[in-house]
């Protein structure tokens, strides 16, 4: 039964959904902890992404006049052109029907506030990134400047604040009379890895005599993907007997990077698999030994989680994004360069009994702290608490 004064949610989310990335993944999650807890939810999105049936859940898309078939990560004016069609069409959908809760996330939050003000409910603004941490030249950082400060506003107007262990100190912060209830990110995939597929993956990449090291994500920039490529023309040309897997990009990216490690005569370092089925990931993951995550800002790195579940050593840059999860017992932080992740790679290479103690200090931290079963009491604590306000 639902835990909070109501049971119908508009929830907004201003991102394609459903596509494996980040924020999508953690709606889903989101969707489907609320379901399970008995609530009615309509969620609006825009016109991108896989349909997903989630139980309990009405999917509405707003309009394509633009024709968009691709909308970047981070602030654009794709975002501006949506996130105007999201306030149109939520105000449609509340003008005949009182939803208890508006749920908005990220630059939805403002969307949010707006519907509230003129039909009432409850907001719950949920924050997944540091608008600061994804860069860019000056009139990007303009455009985030503003959006932070408009982001002040709803966080201030807002009933409730879900966030993750990298931003909730922020929220804290800038909004200290707003009820703030942390709700950490889990694995995306549910699934477990196989054990016979994963022999057929080493067998692939070169048998047990390889140590492979496996990146997972896109070639955005605040992935770190200059600190990876670099990091691998370091530290292949002593240490021939690694295979640097890396999964994600797109053909174009993928042709670049590989002339990009030809030029510099590592052109047999690495293996491009692409994109793939998020299901076959786990698998991957599992037949990997090392597992890397350069990144340099964005938001918060779900496939961390997925890293720790499948019990690997990780090798990670030193900065709020990824330390806000990872700490020593788990993996090697490194300074954010490509010296400091090459020399962070090379600890591991050598030393099989520490990447063996890494990886079942993951295993267990997700056992203990990242479960499903956690992230739904954490989000039915934070709606219940609008319940007993009223």
């Amino acid at each position: 039964m639902p835990t909070s004064p109501g049971e119908s949610i508009l929830f907004i989310a201003p991102f394609p959904f459903f596509v494996w990335r980040g924020s999508p993944i953690r709606v889903r999650h989101d969707l489907e902890a609320l379901s399970e807890l008995g609530y009615r939810i309509d969620l609006l999105t825009v016109p991108l992404g896989e349909p997903i049936e989630i139980p309990g859940v009405t999917l509405h898309r707003v309009a394509n006049p633009l024709r968009i078939r691709h909308m970047p990560i981070g602030p654009s004016w794709h975002k501006i052109v949506f996130d105007a069609l999201l306030l149109k069409d939520a105000m449609i959908l509340t003008r005949h029907r009182r939803f208890d809760f508006i749920h908005g996330v990220e630059d939805a939050g403002a969307v949010g506030m707006l519907v509230r003000k003129i039909r009432g409910g409850y907001l719950v603004f949920e924050k997944h990134s540091n608008a600061s941490s994804y860069g860019g030249g000056l009139l990007r950082r303009m455009v985030l400047g503003a959006y932070r400060r408009v982001e002040g506003v709803v966080m201030r107007s807002a009933d409730l604040v879900f966030a993750g262990p990298n931003v909730i100190g922020e929220v804290r912060e800038r909004a200290p009379k707003t009820s703030a209830q942390l709700v950490t990110s889990i694995p995306s995939s549910r699934l477990e890895p196989d054990e016979g597929r994963k022999r057929e993956i080493r067998a692939d990449l070169g048998g047990d005599e390889r140590v492979l090291l496996t990146y997972v994500g896109s070639f955005a920039q605040y992935q770190g993907i200059d600190i990876l490529f670099e990091a691998i023309a370091r530290v292949w040309p002593n240490h021939r007997e690694t295979r640097f897997v890396i999964i994600g990009g797109s053909e174009g990216e993928i042709r670049e990077r590989r002339e990009w490690l030809a030029r510099r005569g590592a052109e047999d370092a690495a293996t491009f698999l692409g994109t793939m089925p998020p299901d076959e990931i786990p698998h991957y993951l599992a037949a990997s030994d090392v597992l890397l995550s350069p990144r340099t800002g964005g938001p918060n790195p779900t496939k961390i989680f997925d890293y720790l579940k499948v019990g690997r050593a990780i090798v990670a840059t030193d900065l709020p994004t990824n330390r806000g999860i990872l700490d020593e017992t788990t993996s090697v932080l490194t300074p954010p360069t490509p010296e400091g992740f090459a020399d962070g790679i090379r600890v591991l290479l050598d030393d099989r009994e520490r990447r063996e103690a890494l990886g079942a200090g993951g295993a267990r931290l997700v056992a203990e702290r990242y479960s499903f079963t956690t992230f739904r009491d954490a989000m039915a604590q934070g709606y219940r608490s609008l319940a007993q306000r009223s």
